[in-house]
């Protein structure tokens, strides 16, 4: 009896026919020559043991940021897995930036390692058009052809990874809600040596969510200090206005980047006699969370005050207004008094914009307001200006 142990090449297909013969020693004579040769025939299975994995990191972003996604396709034998593609499917609001390796290969076109991670897999070179180009958006295909996996190597690199970035895109639709999930879903398929496309089995298929954090900006509003209410009858000759504005990133989850302010002065308040309780003669008091903050451009915010009269007080945010966080802002103001009388004003307040981050590339959200305080002058009698 002769025994052969043999291996079969992991692409094989088909069957295996092995003949073998016998003749006679030389001088020898054979009589039936019939049985000399024999063949086996034995038609080729296939066995995958093929498996996906997709990861993301960090787990939660704002608007603008990117995220880095791993995709880790395990193909354990010990037959090959051929027209191999993981379609891998972005949420609405991504969009796909750059591949950041496959099995540690930078750049394109990637090759297998010939050590380390993933170098118990072969597979052709991966060219720059057969991977997600920057700017895709939906079913990004990851086109890798045939890979073949060493059963005889070393297990430990049995892991094929992709790595890349994706971004939270601003502007793109996405709600304006403190936190939301978006799900990232990825799909294995192969075509296994009888021409059959894999199953849909959860092995193939893996999911990553995403939180995505944002700030909202809310509960805007413009108040008298002292107790005056929205629509009061004013003495023009006599009263301060103690006006304070305020708004809270109450319910956001993140940081609001690059809030402003505009208050937009009517023609009768004197902007002249503008003065923050602290800071004093045309210096507003601006609080963050109850903190006296610095103005100047290196600094907490910058404030441009009103150039003419019914000119515009601007106030924009150099420090990030956090989840919870407050901002107020106080000044004091005079009248002019060379108005007739009975006449009705109103002083407005508004959000104009914020920032999910930094304003450059980040998710600007709407205006708030504008929120009026009115003030009238009805049935009072000012003295005359005085002649100079």
């Amino acid at each position: 009896v002769y025994t052969a142990t043999c291996s079969v090449d992991s692409g094989a297909t088909g069957s295996i026919s092995n003949t073998a013969t016998v003749a006679p020693p030389i001088g020898g004579v054979d009589f039936d020559l019939g049985n000399n040769v024999s063949t086996d025939v034995d038609p080729l299975g296939f066995e995958h043991d093929l498996a996906l994995a997709k990861s993301g990191s960090p787990g939660s972003v704002v608007p603008g940021e990117s995220v880095t996604f791993t995709l880790a396709v395990e193909n354990l034998g010990p037959s090959d897995a051929r027209g191999v593609t993981v379609v891998d499917t972005l949420p609405g609001g991504m969009t796909f930036v750059d591949v950041i390796s496959i099995n540690g290969d930078t750049t394109p076109d990637y090759d297998a390692p010939a050590a380390d991670a993933g170098s118990n897999f072969a597979y052709a070179t991966i060219t720059a058009v057969s991977v997600p180009a920057a700017g895709a958006t939906g079913a990004l295909s990851w086109n890798l052809g045939t890979v073949t996996n060493d059963a005889a190597g070393d297990a430990t690199t049995d892991t094929l990874v992709i790595e890349y970035r994706a971004r939270v895109t601003e502007n793109a639709g996405i709600t304006q809600v403190d936190s939301d999930v978006l799900s990232n879903t990825a799909v294995f398929n192969y075509i296994d040596g009888n021409g059959a496309p894999s199953p849909g089995v959860p092995r193939l298929t893996s999911t990553a969510n995403l939180t995505v954090l944002q700030p909202i900006m809310d509960d805007l509003t413009k108040t008298d200090r002292s107790g005056r209410i929205s629509g009061n009858t004013i003495n023009v000759a006599t009263d301060v206005m103690n006006f304070r504005l305020h708004s809270c990133n109450t319910t956001g989850l993140a940081p609001a980047y690059g809030l402003r302010f505009t208050d937009a002065l009517p023609t009768q308040l004197n902007e002249t006699t503008l003065a923050g309780p602290v800071n004093g003669a045309l210096a507003p008091d601006v609080r963050i969370n109850g903190v006296l903050a610095t103005e100047g451009v290196g600094n907490d915010y910058v404030y441009t005050p009103p150039a003419v009269r019914g000119g515009d007080m601007v106030f924009v945010f150099n420090t990030p207004i956090d989840p919870g966080a407050c901002v107020d802002i106080d000044f004091d103001i005079a009248f002019y008094n060379d108005f007739a009388a009975d006449q009705s004003w109103s002083n407005t307040v508004t959000v104009d914009e914020y920032w999910s981050l930094p304003p450059a590339d980040a998710q600007l959200y709407p205006a708030i307001g504008p929120v009026p305080f009115n003030m009238n002058n009805n049935g009072t009698v000012f003295p005359p200006p005085e002649k100079t």
